[in-house]
């Protein structure tokens, strides 16, 4: 073959079987008049995409032995990472399922030669580069994923919000007036799908809201999954039997398509760890009867919303022929008989499960460390977790008192699976519940000045009146399937632009644990009639 060179002659390559594969590709050989071509000379050729939302820590590109390495490059002026994607022309020829799937991965998981951050300087510099992919991220690859590069979380996944990040700048959220906040822990992965094109899915994690809220601001799919339903080995944990791993998208077919091949039953954990029974996941038509209208969390907080809410429901009662069923969530709870369902909203047992497992496995290995090297000083963190580990009590929270709360949350679960989401011969759940886990249709910035005393505003995380927990903590208790679905926008007067934009109004869709795969079937179905769809990136989803 011959090879031209602009500016040079020809050269005449004396391997004659080169085998290209499609794409763009840049050829190394020697400037001699006879250049010898070796496959291994073959590269991959990536365009890079400047991350102006800085929604990533950095882009990340896979070396030859499997690892992966930071791309130590930034844009002038604001420092934007620059990521490196590869063109989806290299996979026309793969079969994988995944084959060209642009992914950003929240920095708890491991990546092979990097080190995992958990969003803390300190926490990076006392622990190594992984020597392996997270069982979960290896799946991706091995399906022909491509991960582009890990991105931005509260630290430790802690539900801090935008004005209390310290140590990392808050990443921004390209809805509405661009002032927006991206929510907590897994705010980089959900403002990233908002943001960008090019990249089709983020990698978050879920323990009391971090999938389900991010999504919901920025009008993205997001869901938090039945627990035990992804394995979560070398994943910097927060609540060890309360973690669950999500994946954002912006299309509801390529969203189902992604997490049925992605969850799958080798990777589930163990009921030693989830304290739970033993997962199974029904790929059926067997969808719920009844829609839940939980009046303690609906309506929404916008009356502007409500229409799209009431459209939404409406539409979904047709297609399906469901009935609507009112009830107060939380009474129904706390009238239970059984005493362990009926306090189930107000224990500790969360609580002590998510302490336990981060002062194990994080914070007291961190403390400790850090005193060794810096003459007995504690690690400088973020606030948001800084008082809870000075002051840690491990004669109230220990291994003893864990494993109770395990026994309590099973008996939660079961409790709940047999009164509230049930499955019968013709339902893997009988019932969906619905309701708002992000602002029912009110801004929420990422200052805190612009919400304060702002009724046209909401912060996050906010109970409602009468009921006893937000409707986010109610999967962590009762283990259940929680996805966020964007159906509709509003308009809002912006405190940043003074102009009139648009904030997303999402739902969010509830049913039994292990219904997943009936739920994204429900989903596509309702795709399918038009009642959702794919979301834009940008300003507006719609």
């Amino acid at each position: 073959m011959t090879v031209s060179v602009t500016g040079s002659p020809s050269f005449t390559a004396a391997h004659t079987a080169l085998n290209l594969t499609r794409g763009p590709t840049k050829l190394l050989f020697q400037a001699s008049e006879v250049a010898t071509f070796d496959l291994r000379l073959h590269v991959a050729v990536y365009r890079l995409y400047e991350d102006t939302y800085r929604d990533f820590l950095y882009g990340t590109y896979e070396a030859v032995d499997g690892s992966y390495a930071p791309l130590e490059l930034t844009y002038p002026a604001f420092r934007y990472p620059a990521i490196p994607v590869p063109s989806r022309i290299y996979s026309w020829n793969d079969p994988r399922p995944f084959a060209g799937f642009r992914v950003g991965i929240k920095d708890l998981y491991d990546m092979k030669g990097l080190v995992t951050t958990g969003g803390s300087q300190a926490w990076a510099y006392i622990n190594e580069q992984a020597t392996s992919n997270a069982s979960s991220i290896q799946r991706i690859v091995d399906l022909g994923g491509v991960l582009v590069g890990k991105q931005k979380l509260a630290q430790f996944a802690s539900g801090a919000n935008p004005w209390q990040w310290q140590e990392e700048h808050y990443p921004f959220n390209p809805r509405g007036d661009g002032w927006l906040t991206c929510s907590a822990s897994s705010s980089g992965g959900g403002c990233s799908i908002a943001a960008y094109d090019w990249l089709d899915y983020a990698i978050g994690s879920d323990t009391g809201s971090s999938m389900r809220r991010p999504a919901a601001v920025s009008g993205t799919y997001g869901n938090r999954p039945s627990q035990g339903l992804m394995s979560l080995e070398q994943v910097l944990p927060l609540g060890g039997a309360t973690d669950t791993a999500g994946v954002f998208s912006r299309d509801p077919h390529r969203w189902a398509y992604f997490a049925k091949h992605w969850y799958i039953p080798s990777l589930h954990q163990s009921p030693n760890v989830t304290g739970l029974s033993t997962l199974t996941v029904p790929d059926t038509d067997n969808f719920p009867k009844t829609i839940l209208y939980p009046t303690d969390y609906l309506p929404l907080n916008n009356s502007a919303a409500q229409p799209i809410l009431e459209a939404f429901i409406g539409n979904m009662s047709a297609l399906f022929n469901m009935e609507v069923q009112r009830l107060n969530f939380t009474a129904t709870v706390q009238n239970a008989s059984d005493s362990i369902a009926a306090n189930s909203l107000s224990s500790d047992a969360l609580g002590i499960i998510n302490r336990y497992t981060q002062w194990d496995e994080v914070a007291e290995p961190l403390i400790s460390r850090w005193g060794e090297l810096f003459d007995g000083r504690f690690p400088p963190i973020d606030p948001a977790r800084r008082e809870g580990w000075r002051t840690f009590n491990e004669t109230a929270v220990n291994i003893d008192t864990y494993n109770l709360a395990l026994e309590e949350k099973n008996a939660a679960v079961e409790w709940y699976e047999s009164n509230v989401q049930f499955s019968t011969p013709d339902s893997c759940s009988e019932s969906v519940m619905l309701y708002d886990i992000g602002t029912g249709g009110l801004p929420s910035y990422r200052e805190e000045d612009l919400i304060n005393g702002n009724p046209n505003a909401s912060f996050l995380a906010v109970t409602p009146e009468g009921a006893a927990i937000t409707g986010a903590g109610i999967c962590p208790i009762y283990g259940c399937a929680d996805f966020t679905v964007p159906i509709g926008q509003v308009e809002y007067q912006s405190e940043v632009t003074f102009h009139t934009e648009y904030v997303p109004v999402t739902i969010n869709m509830v049913v039994k644990r292990g219904c997943d795969f009936v739920l994204y079937n429900m989903i596509e179905k309702l795709a399918d009639a038009g009642v959702i769809g794919t979301v834009k990136t940008g300003r507006t989803a719609y």
